[in-house]
Formats: C-alpha cells, structure tokens, sequence
C-alpha cells in the first residue's frame, strides 16, 4: 500500500474527525502532537508515574554530550516533518523568479516568466490567443473521454505517486524514503509553478467558453503551466534518475522499459487535466518543460555530496536492496558463472 502524497492533509483530516465526537469526555480525547498520539489523561499518568519513580536525590550528574565543531548533522535523527520542511528550504534556496515583457533591444517581445535555479535559467513564453483558441477546440472533443477516465482524474486530484509506484513496486514499508523523496520533490515543485502561474497569468478554459463546463471544481490559479503536468513530469525524471544511478549498468534494457513508462504515465496524467476541462495543451506543454527543468535541477543537488540532500538521496538509493552494491563484482567481466540468481 503507497502512502499519499499529500501526508498533511491526511493529518488534518484526522484531527476534524476526532473533534466531532462530541459525545467524549476531555480526558478521552486525543490529538497529535509532535506526531505522537497524545492526551491530557496521558499527560496526568506521566506526571504521577514521574512523581513515584524519581527518588529524592535530584543532584545526578547530567549527561555529558560531545559534538564534533563542523561536523555534518545527521538529517535523520529529526522527524519526518522536520526533515521535509529543512530540504525544502535547501532546495529553495537557490530558486529565484522573474517575468520580462521586453527583449533586450527595448522592443516588444512575447511574455515571458523565468525561473532562475541553480544559477540556471528556465523561461516559459504566455500562450498566443490564437494557440488558445486552437486548444480550446481540442478540449472540446476530449470531453467525450469524462467518463472512462473519470476515476483516474478523481484520484489524480490530490494524489498521482501510486501511478509511479505501480511501474516498480514502490511500497510505504520498504521503500519510505523513496516516498519522502517524491513527496518533497512535488511540494518543491508546487510552490515554483505557482510562481509561474501567477507571472502568465492564464485564464482557465471555462472563462473562455460556456460549454467547457469542467468535471471538478476549477482551481483558484492560472492555467499555465499545468501544475499537474510540471509535477508528474518532475516526478518521473527524478525517480528514473534514482533507478538508474541504483541499478547495474548491465540492467539498460530494463531502465528504459522503466522509463518509458513514466514518461507515459506523465503524459497521460497531464492528459486527464485537458479531459477533465481544466487545461490547454499548451498548459501541459510548458509544465513538462518546467518539470524537467526543476528535476534536473533537484538531482543535480542531492547528487552533489550536499550534506543534507545528500542524505536523502543516498538513504534512498540504499531502500533498493536488490540492487549489487557499487563494489560488487560485475557479472559481465566475471571469468567464473558460479552466480546464483536470487530466491523468488
């Protein structure tokens, strides 16, 4: 079972759940805090158990805790949450945004939105009307597609990991860090297409015409770049990188197979967004070059011995267990065929 990626709001919904039961007295109830199921009835044993057990010589010695100066700090010694929250701040470091509505002679040029990120830039041109219009036609005709895609669109919505995960066994026990990998790659990725939205400043299909009448709810952002075609794009650029730099480099074939089924399930995810009455072609078209962008940008930082990023990438790398380690013996240069191949 993948987890979702949207692990927040799971949180959330737990907490206005529990608060609806009334019927509980205070002692009873509980939240989470610090991640950790917690109540006042839980707080009054500890304090009455604390007041048993400590005895009356209070002058103990404290513990005596040497930290090498400049030595790196160990990511996962902190929770989860902590974690996310300081690699988002490392990768976000190095992300500037900026628009131009001119070329460098001064004249009149397409709008365009830039995004600077590791000193690398990325710019997205606002869509012709007449492009527009074109699209416009193409979502039209893909409305006939509501109902047969309408369970993928439905769950696309807030969560598109275990469409990846399916393509290679991703599972929430073995592979955690895989996932925290994902989650922080999408929540990265968030936060820069909303820049770029805001900057293009796109209106959505449905101002543009009555009889589009979109299957969700239309989102309170711009149309482009489509957020949902930027993430799935990054998503499966950063996870093929991951495999690849895991796998043997006899194990090509397979690579690509993996490979090409991302770039599909990218596709098609983008796709679902056009059906569902919420997207341009074009919308998908630019939030595929800013996936890729910011991808290559995230893999570039967790592979350049950061010590935070660094981490992370290299926790997750080692979750692929089946993987030979970097020092083993290659097969394909081996005098002897004495291997085994692995219990089923």
């Amino acid at each position: 079972m993948v987890l979702s990626t949207k692990s927040t709001k799971s949180t959330k919904s737990t907490k206005s759940t529990k608060s609806t039961k009334s019927t509980k007295s205070d002692s009873d109830f509980a939240e989470v805090y610090a991640n950790v199921l917690h109540s006042p009835r839980l707080s009054e044993a500890l304090v009455s158990s604390r007041e048993a057990v400590i005895g009356s010589d209070l002058e103990l010695p404290p513990r005596s805790i040497s930290q090498e100066q400049g030595a790196p700090v160990d990511i996962f010694q902190w929770s989860t949450t902590v974690r996310h929250s300081i690699c988002i701040g490392e990768l976000m470091s190095d992300i500037r945004f900026s628009d131009t509505a001119a070329d460098e002679k001064g004249e009149s040029a397409p709008f365009c939105a830039i995004i600077n990120a590791g000193g690398k830039p990325c710019s997205l041109q606002r869509p012709a009307e007449d492009r527009l219009k074109e699209d416009l036609k193409e979502l039209l005709s893909m409305a006939a597609q509501r109902r047969e895609r309408e369970a993928e669109i439905d769950i696309q919505i807030t969560d598109i990991l275990p469409f990846f995960a399916t393509v290679i066994d991703i599972n929430d026990e073995r592979h955690p860090v895989t996932i925290r990998l994902a989650e922080l790659v999408l929540d990265v990725v968030f936060l820069c297409h909303q820049q770029m939205k805001h900057r293009l400043n796109v209106m959505r299909p449905s101002l543009r015409n009555p009889r589009v009448q979109a299957m969700l709810p239309v989102p309170g952002h711009g149309s482009c770049p489509s957020g949902h075609a930027t993430e799935a794009h990054a998503l499966a650029k950063v996870l093929g990188s991951l495999l690849e730099a895991a796998l043997d480099k006899g194990e090509s074939n397979y690579l690509d197979a993996v490979t090409e089924q991302f770039d599909f399930i990218a596709k098609r995810i983008a796709e679902n967004r056009i059906v569902a009455g919420l997207h341009y072609k074009v919308d998908n078209d630019r939030g595929a070059t800013l996936g890729k962008f910011l991808a290559a940008y995230i893999v570039e930082r967790c592979k350049s011995g950061e010590p935070i990023l660094g981490q992370i990438w290299e926790a997750a790398l080692r979750e692929w267990g089946w993987v030979p380690a970097p020092d083993a013996e290659d097969p394909a240069t081996s005098d002897s065929d004495t291997s085994t191949p692995p219990a089923a």
